[in-house]
């Protein structure tokens, strides 16, 4: 059974009066701590390395040394020497198939033919013009037209066609006359027709059905 009972002191350690007389009090005491791994720095000089730049300009083939390619006998009879050795005609066996290779391709390739020489050519652009036929002026306002909203010509290919105007301010109010003209393209030093709507028009459209309805 558990039962509850006081403190009961197993040991005790006195402190040591010998060690208490070697302590020395420091005040200040500067410390200096690393917490990074110690590191030495270390260089060396590697073997250096002597380079010279060297190389033979061959003008005139391979020859032997003791034989001089400016004379023409001397290669002539080291020429022939070479050819009546066994080995020549074994060398010759081996590498005439590659080089039989690479000019039957460089005979296959034409790298200066035109492949596109037998295309139709194509026909030439005509040149587009233009020219002012008739001028439409805006005469409800002297001194400059107005606005052109919108265009609507007559379906059928007539000869009519409707133009709403609008000049208004930042406000969207009207700065000038709100009157739309139907305009005959023979005759255009007057409209057809004058439109007179309340307020300004955005949009003018025919029926495409009857040419006689306009909507605005």
């Amino acid at each position: 059974m558990f039962s509850e009972m006081g403190p009961v002191l197993c040991d005790s350690v006195q402190p040591s009066a010998e060690l208490q007389r070697q302590y020395v009090l420091r005040n200040p005491v500067h410390a200096g701590v690393q917490v990074a791994r110690p590191l030495a720095e270390r260089r060396t000089n590697t073997f250096r390395a002597d380079v010279c730049n060297s190389g033979a300009n061959h003008a005139e083939g391979g020859w032997a040394r003791d034989i001089s390619f400016n004379d023409s006998e001397a290669t002539q009879r080291y020429r022939r020497r070479i050819e009546k050795e066994d080995g020549y005609i074994h060398t010759v066996m081996t590498q005439s198939p590659v080089m039989e290779h690479y000019i039957n391709q460089n005979n296959a390739i034409d790298v200066y033919e035109s492949y596109y020489s037998k295309m139709a050519g194509f026909p030439k652009l005509g040149k587009d013009d233009c020219r002012t036929v008739n001028i439409y002026r805006d005469s409800s306002i002297s001194g400059g037209g107005r606005p052109v909203r919108s265009i609507c010509w007559e379906p059928g290919g007539g000869y009519r066609f409707a133009v709403a105007y609008l000049d208004v301010d930042v406000d969207r109010n009207s700065r000038g006359s709100l009157d739309s003209y139907i305009w005959d393209v023979e005759y255009p030093n007057r409209p057809k027709m004058s439109l007179r709507p309340p307020c300004p028009i955005l949009d003018v459209q025919y029926n495409p059905r009857e040419a006689s309805a306009l909507a605005v």
